[in-house]
């Protein structure tokens, strides 16, 4: 077992964890709890991530394990997840994984193969991991992967990969990876009695007894504690098809104890106030004539098609005599239910081969018809935009049904399994429109793309399927039957919105407001069209990509938008994701470089500085190690995205520079060199005189040189010398003919020798020097010249 690491508060973090689980279904032996005790409801929106520690993220970062990691992969910035060890969050600079133009099936290969190489950095073993999807988002593929042992899944495990198509590893992920897990096969609690004691514990949460509902099947699943313990467990559902209930739960299977439960019903709540005084005003849009598109039409008695986007069909059909035709509110990506009555259907007499038009409702706008039209032509529309921004996702290919007049008011549900409208009553419309529509589409869309994990991010996500298609950053509009909406997508909610107190709504406004800025800026800066597709492309493919949270969903918009794989030389369109994410207090995925020694003449100065640049965060902290030895930062310039750090006192040797930030940890390896006595060519033109001054680090009475030779050509000049105040002097009757350097007609190069006692540093094997020449009398010719090092 790996030796844990401690962190310096001194919370004891596991890296691995051996478990004992049973898999072998055996009869029931354990008796139930004569009444069941429930924790704490689940919330649906996951802890806020703390603060990193940037001490035990620079220590996890200095780990054998990751050295060995860039050494044979290059440089990486790494996020650490501080409970398990494991990589939360790492991205390349243009890592070449495999050949660019990849195929899906390759890219699978390739990422497998990247677990098994790394499988001490990932945790788990190759044949501990299930592919859930492999996708193409726009430029990307994304691959997730989850956790299982013997067939049995770790619950919310999952690594995930984004891959572009030249071949590059961009970024990969990790959450809920439980280490070294082995099975026993013994089994304590049968699947029954599991179900009987989950059953009574949520009829004392609020199932109601008298209403029908259905079971979900049960599964064995892994699921960690709150100590990061793997418990093996009974998930189970419980549905009930009218109020907004669908219970899931855990029950262990060694002790009958529930672990954990929630409601996974999401919700548009209303929070507000209703006046007693005032008139009603029905705020819908007028009703028009419209296409109903991907509609299932019926030939009775024959075939049946689904009409194309524009509502037109062909049903293929054998015979010239007249037949009749029917359509109701069934198509290919959603079924409308109506739960005041029967659905809307039509049907209508046709002529094979002649063109005519069957019209679902000609005369009938009532209330519970236009429902049912409204939520099968809007949920049909979403799934065309979602096929439009990303065309080769399969994942979303499935029909949603849409309940619509639910006899209660003022509310809209997402269940797990279908979307859910209330009929108008009290202050509120009729909620089966557009905006609504897309945003319980939403729930729907993330849960297809690896499961709702965060609920503040699906709330957040819905809110954005309304803005981006409606174009109405007012989320609902006419919700109220006085006009008003519930959120708005304008809004100045920053993260990690802590006023929220975890209510899902709230903080998903963040997400939402993040991507409205996007939004905004681009058609600001590219214009309407082009503006609109980056920002589409940017921001929906974060489905797929399936973010923990928040903060994650802000650094795949970087990922999706770069062009190759490296977001050290930034993306296309990085100004304004920079922006938006600093508006909204999220992350911003540039790896700090090394960019100059301040100051950049040779030698150890009083004050020598070292400028680092990158995306860093001021007020949330930043830690900056040369070596083991922290460094002093002068300042930092988060706009800039400049950190300047006084360089501390190191022996000789060659150090990495570790910069850690919030966002996460960049270790550069061996790019600062502390050295002495290394030979310092310095070539440019030198002139005529009696002397020339070397100016070193501004200071004209330091001793750092004490001899020199001047070399023309392949001739070497002996007799040049550096006094203690470094002034060169050179002997004229050294030089003859054309060829004498300083005649000021062709460059030459000056060596120097810097004595044993000296330091000198430096990051590269160039950097420039002032070299001053002139006579004792004042008169001088400033040259920058190159100057070349040689350990």
């Amino acid at each position: 077992m790996t030796k844990p690491c401690t962190k310096p508060s001194g919370t004891l973090i596991g890296l691995t964890r051996a478990a004992l689980f049973a898999v072998v279904l055996s009869p029931l032996t354990l008796a139930a709890p004569a009444s069941a005790i429930l924790p704490t409801e689940a919330p649906k929106v996951a802890p806020t991530q703390p603060e990193p520690d940037l001490g035990f993220q620079l220590e996890l970062t200095s780990r054998e394990v990751w050295r060995e990691f860039i050494d044979h992969h290059g440089d990486w910035v790494i996020l650490w997840d501080e409970n398990t060890g494991l990589p939360r969050r790492a991205t390349s600079q243009g890592f070449q994984l495999l050949a660019p133009e990849p195929t899906n099936e390759q890219v699978v290969a390739a990422t497998g193969d990247f677990i098994g190489q790394n499988h001490r950095l990932f945790g788990l073993h190759q044949d501990q991991t299930e592919l859930i999807y492999a996708q193409k988002a726009q430029k990307h593929w994304v691959v997730l992967y989850r956790q299982h042992v013997n067939g049995i899944p770790v619950e919310n495990s999952q690594i995930s990969f984004f891959v572009n198509q030249e071949g590059k590893l961009a970024m990969f992920q990790t959450r809920g990876i439980v280490q070294d897990l082995t099975l026993e096969n013994e089994l304590l609690l049968g699947a029954n009695h599991a179900k009987s004691i989950f059953r009574e514990a949520m009829l004392g949460a609020g199932l109601p007894p008298e209403l029908h509902s259905t079971d979900d099947d049960p599964e064995l699943t892994i699921l960690p504690d709150s100590d990061n313990f793997p418990r093996l467990t009974w998930k189970l559902g419980i549905l009930t098809p009218q109020d907004p209930y669908h219970f899931v739960g855990h029950v262990d299977v060694r002790t009958g104890e529930i672990l954990r439960w929630s409601n996974e019903v999401f919700t548009v709540n209303v929070v507000g106030t209703v006046d007693a005084q005032g008139h009603q005003s029905h705020a819908n849009s007028s009703i028009v004539t419209q296409e109903t598109p991907e509609i299932r039409v019926q030939v009775q008695g024959g075939n049946s098609a689904f009409a194309d986007s524009n509502g037109n069909f062909v049903v293929n059909h054998g015979g010239t005599g007249n037949v009749n035709v029917s359509v109701t509110v069934e198509g290919r990506w959603t079924t409308v239910n109506n739960t005041a009555g029967g659905e809307v259907s039509r049907t209508q007499s046709f002529t094979p081969g002649v063109s005519s038009n069957i019209r679902l409702n000609p005369s009938d706008t009532s209330e519970f018809t236009v429902a049912q039209i409204d939520a099968f032509i809007h949920m049909t529309r979403v799934h065309e935009f979602m096929k439009r921004v990303l065309p080769s996702s399969t994942i979303f290919d499935r029909s949603v049904p849409a309940n619509v007049n639910i006899n209660s008011s003022c509310n809209a549900f997402w269940n797990g399994s279908s979307t859910n409208y209330y009929r108008l009553a009290g202050s509120c419309n009729n909620t089966s429109f557009d905006s609504v529509i897309y945003h319980e589409y939403g729930h729907a869309a993330d849960a297809f793309a690896g499961g709702i994990i965060d609920g503040g991010l699906s709330e957040g996500f819905g809110d954005i399927l309304s803005y981006y298609i409606t174009e109405d950053p007012l989320i609902g509009r006419a919700f109220f039957r006085s006009g008003g909406g519930i959120r708005n997508a304008d809004n100045g909610r920053t993260w990690p919105a802590n006023e929220c107190n975890g209510e899902v709504h709230c903080k998903g406004e963040v997400w939402a407001g993040f991507a409205y800025i996007v939004r905004e800026s681009l058609i600001a800066t590219l214009g309407s069209g082009p503006g609109i597709d980056a920002a589409e492309q940017a921001v929906i493919p974060t489905f797929i990509g399936n973010p923990r949270d928040i903060p994650d969903g802000a650094v795949q918009t970087f990922i999706f938008d770069d062009d190759n794989g490296d977001l050290s030389d930034g993306t296309p369109n990085f100004t304004v994701l920079a922006g938006a994410a600093s508006i909204k207090n999220l992350p911003i995925p540039a790896p700090p470089t090394i960019t100059n020694i301040t100051p950049t003449e040779v030698g150890r100065c009083s004050a020598n500085q070292m400028i680092i640049q990158g995306a860093f965060f001021l007020d949330n902290g930043t830690e900056v190690r040369v070596g083991n030895i922290e460094a002093n930062i002068v300042d930092v310039n988060a706009q800039a995205g400049r950190l300047r750090i006084d360089l501390p006192d190191l022996p000789d040797g060659v150090y990495d520079v570790t910069v850690a930030t919030p966002f996460g940890v960049a270790l550069m390896p061996n790019v600062f060199s502390v050295t002495d006595n290394p030979e310092v060519v310095a070539t440019g033109a030198f002139y005529i005189g009696s002397g020339a001054n070397l100016d070193v680090c501004g200071d004209a009475d330091a001793d750092y040189f004490v001899a020199a030779s001047i070399q023309s050509g392949n001739e070497v000049f002996e007799g040049a010398q550096l006094d203690l105040g470094h002034r060169l002097f050179i002997l004229a009757n050294s030089f003859s003919g054309s060829d004498d350097p300083l005649d000021g007609s062709g460059n030459a190069s000056i060596h120097f020798q810097i004595p044993n006692n000296q330091n000198l540093i430096f990051l590269s094997p160039k950097f420039q020097v002032a070299i001053r020449d002139g006579s004792p009398g004042g008169w001088a010719v400033s040259n920058v010249t190159t100057v070349t090092i040689f350990p």
